[in-house]
């Protein structure tokens, strides 16, 4: 199986089923997003046989707020299982929190307890959510994903967003790739968003696109890799693990054609 995939979230119904069918002939991964897609793009996923995950709707409300969205959660849950999709990504929160070092150790006791409320109802869903990073640095979430192995948590995991890293992390790409390793050693399962942009803001960029700007990736800040250069040490690091890209619904099937003739 070719493990590199399409996330669709347009509502050009057209465009999306197509990426849905060519998803089907490569037998690859797609991820939904829950806040663009219609009835009739459901229904057509619904029928194919290709891996599936979905990405709540991280526009309406976040893991930090499920005290008040808790059955749109199990309705999202519900839609997810229905297309066939066993597991979902969320945000932790919709704006960065607090950076103040004097803070640290009260929002880290906050956000694991928001977190062990997640993976109760999680547990009670039957149903796997990663945490994708946003906002937030490394050593954010090393501490709250050590205090979910020591809670021992089962329905809990990580999607490494390449994007959100670059732009608001303030550490580089290699130090994540370590962080990826760490979380794996500890049992917690990974997933991939990846795409180009150039630091400033979440582009969402093919590389494609990224080297007609006339950037290739390499700026020695983030990295000093080239796009396609990051890609396959992630590839060859973590093989088996699910990369969604994250591009225009028009260059999706041309930017997957063009990752895996660079492998």
């Amino acid at each position: 199986m070719n493990n590199i995939g399409f996330k669709i979230v347009d509502k050009n119904e057209d465009i999306v089923i197509e990426i849905l069918k060519e998803a089907q002939l490569k037998n690859c991964p797609v991820e939904m997003g829950l806040y663009g897609e219609s009835q009739r793009v459901r229904t057509f996923c619904a029928k194919l046989d290709i891996p599936l995950n979905i990405h709540f709707n991280h526009i309406v409300y976040t893991l930090s707020e499920l005290d008040k969205y808790k059955d749109l959660f199990f309705e999202e849950i519900k839609i997810a299982k229905a297309i066939g999709a066993n597991y979902g990504i969320h945000h932790m929160a919709k704006y960065p929190m607090t950076g103040q070092s004097g803070y640290q150790s009260i929002l880290i006791k906050e956000v694991l307890n928001r977190m062990l409320r997640v993976e109760a109802l999680a547990q009670e869903a039957d149903f796997e959510v990663y945490i994708e990073n946003t906002f937030e640095s490394i050593s954010f979430y090393r501490k709250v994903f050590l205090g979910l192995r020591e809670k021992q948590t089962k329905k809990l995991n990580f999607c490494f967003d390449i994007g959100h890293a670059k732009v608001w992390s303030g550490d580089a790409f290699r130090s994540w790739l370590e962080f990826l390793t760490e979380l794996k050693s500890l049992g917690f399962k990974l997933h991939f968003h990846l795409h180009a942009n150039r630091g400033l803001i979440d582009e969402h960029l093919s590389p494609m696109e990224a080297n007609d700007m006339g950037f290739d990736g390499n700026d020695g800040v983030f990295s000093d890799l080239t796009n396609e250069e990051m890609y396959r040490e992630i590839f060859d690091k973590f093989p088996d693990e699910r990369k969604i890209f994250e591009v225009k619904p028009l260059l999706a099937v041309e930017n997957q054609n063009h990752i895996l003739s660079i492998l």
